[in-house]
């Protein structure tokens, strides 16, 4: 597997827009699994999702899992992270 960074979306955050929505996401839980991928590319993956509508299955395989990613979207819809 190719350690190289991806090639980046129109909808990716820009470094501006992380550094002012990271403060803003809840923080890890200090109990359970460790998140292994990166909160930037659950946003972006949310971001590109959003943008194109394509269903969560069809979410590219250069984003974090779908699972991982809805999982995200899921409980900062719930807790109200996301509006």
């Amino acid at each position: 597997m190719s350690t190289m960074p991806r090639k980046a979306y129109k909808t990716d955050l820009i470094d501006d827009q992380w550094s002012l929505i990271r403060p803003l996401l809840p923080p890890s839980a200090k109990t359970g699994k460790k998140i292994s991928v990166s909160m930037r590319e659950i946003i972006n993956a949310i971001l590109y999702w959003n943008r194109t509508g394509v269903q969560w299955d069809f979410l590219l395989h250069d984003f974090p899992p779908k699972d991982t990613v809805y999982y995200h979207f899921k409980n900062w819809k719930e807790n109200g992270t996301l509006v």
